[in-house]
């Protein structure tokens, strides 16, 4: 199978894939910037610990798939890409799969051969980022029919001068007729990125709990798992801006919960953050001096993406929020398929008392008049740390999704496979999309 750029972006299309939280400033591509190095510091070839495994609650694989990319408007498909990915599909009738994985593009298929299934040489990666994806019936007394499929992509934090209180959030125009809600750049100091690192699936536990629902014995299905990430900290190149790479390799790891039932599967992950190594960070000059014992906070990255399949997609495009702020609500016809709560309690590493975030929602967050969608967003922050003295920090959010035992006339739709490799490149797609739109704009500014 080929895969062409024009195939993703009806993808995207099709099932609205939006960016509900916070898109990837920092990317890079070939006209922003020199691709980012990205670190090795183990075999890629041996990207997880655990082995295939099957119980009478689910089947756990894993597996790689090659495919060709055409991201240039030439009909040649000339880049290659890796997917990596550990698949979860449960054996009790809600049609539950869950994947989590690696998607590793090769621009002009440099250092991978997709005929024949190698990687020939992983310096000449220019891209990998990391996703978790599910899809699962939704419940048949919703009178909706069909499935919810969701994708999640971690891309970090950004570092921002001063405290949230300090931060002014602005309206600002990304490209001609589109617009998004963001901090002022000028308050921006430095990355903390999960994108472009060195990843790794840990060792899978498997364990199951008794369950009721609605008074008939039923399974919980417990999972558990580490993904181990080789996380930066500091500055990404940016060509436009005259910015050289200048970054530092940090510890990071995201511990996974899946506790699954037939009523809801819900996802937990705690992170667990150590910058110990490089607490003078190289940050932003040109925007502010920020000096020993300076106050800054972190504000989160998350891109929870919503779309229910019936007899075509269609993506859930905007999100309501509890009285806290603390949870994107996602429904459908007032039926709730999705929550995912970010985070609003975090512990420093030199402080073990509990922190609450500030979280700030906006329904209507942004227009983006390429894709002819709303979207909202919930801007979440960290605050309490000081530069050359803060060290990390750990937290527990979570994803919560409501499924049903599926009707006998369901209908099918694309391969597991299939679907994670085209919301991979989706994602991707669009930070590309936006990114070169807004070099263009920073360089004519310029």
């Amino acid at each position: 199978m080929k895969l062409k750029k024009n195939t993703i972006l009806a993808f995207i299309i099709s099932i609205a894939i939006i960016i509900v939280m916070i898109p990837d400033f920092g990317y890079s591509t070939k006209d922003s910037g020199p691709p980012p190095t990205i670190k090795l510091s183990w075999d890629q070839d041996d990207w997880h610990d655990s082995t295939n495994q099957s119980t009478s609650e689910l089947d756990l694989e894993y597996s790689e798939t090659y495919e060709y990319f055409e991201w240039d408007e030439d009909g040649i498909y000339d880049d290659g890409v890796l997917l990596q990915q550990m698949k979860i599909s449960y054996k009790d009738g809600t049609n539950t799969n869950i994947w989590f994985g690696f998607s590793h593009l090769f621009n002009g298929s440099n250092g991978i051969d997709v005929d024949n299934r190698a990687v020939t040489d992983w310096n000449e990666r220019d891209d990998v980022h990391s996703e978790l994806s599910s899809r699962n019936i939704i419940p048949p007394e919703y009178g909706l029919g069909g499935e919810l499929l969701t994708t999640t992509e971690f891309e970090g934090f950004r570092i921002y001068n001063g405290t949230s209180a300090d931060l002014n959030i602005t309206k600002t125009g990304n490209y001609p007729n589109s617009w998004s809600y963001w901090p002022e750049e000028e308050q921006w100091l430095a990355d903390l990125k999960f994108r472009n690192s060195s990843m790794r699936i840990g060792q899978v536990q498997l364990k199951t709990e008794d369950y009721s629902s609605n008074g008939t014995a039923s399974i919980k299905s417990i999972v558990k798992f580490d993904i181990h990430i080789n996380a930066t900290i500091g500055l990404a190149a940016n060509k436009a801006r005259g910015i050289k790479q200048n970054n530092t390799v940090i510890n990071t790891v995201l511990s996974y919960t899946i506790n699954h039932t037939v009523d809801y599967t819900k996802m937990k992950y705690g992170m667990d953050i150590d910058w110990s190594s490089a607490k003078d960070f190289p940050t932003f000059d040109d925007y502010v001096k920020i000096k020993d014992g300076d106050p800054y906070c972190l504000m989160l990255r998350e891109k929870p993406t919503i779309s229910v399949y019936v007899l075509e997609t269609e993506g859930i495009e905007t999100f309501s929020t509890n009285d806290e702020n603390d949870t994107a609500i996602f429904k459908q016809n007032e039926h709730l398929l999705f929550e995912h709560k970010t985070v609003k309690n975090y512990t420093l590493k030199e402080d073990s008392s509990p922190h609450e975030t500030t979280r700030k929602y906006y329904e209507i967050s942004g227009w983006s008049e390429e894709m002819n969608r709303n979207q909202s967003k919930i801007f979440t922050f960290l605050d309490g740390f000081t530069y050359n003295q803060s060290t990390g920090f750990e937290c527990d959010p979570t994803f919560i999704m409501y499924s049903g035992v599926p009707s006998s006339n369901r209908g099918e739709i694309l391969g597991y496979d299939l679907f994670f490799l085209l919301g991979f490149l989706s994602v991707a797609t669009i930070l590309i999309c936006e990114k070169l739109k807004k070099s263009k704009l920073l360089l004519r500014s310029h």
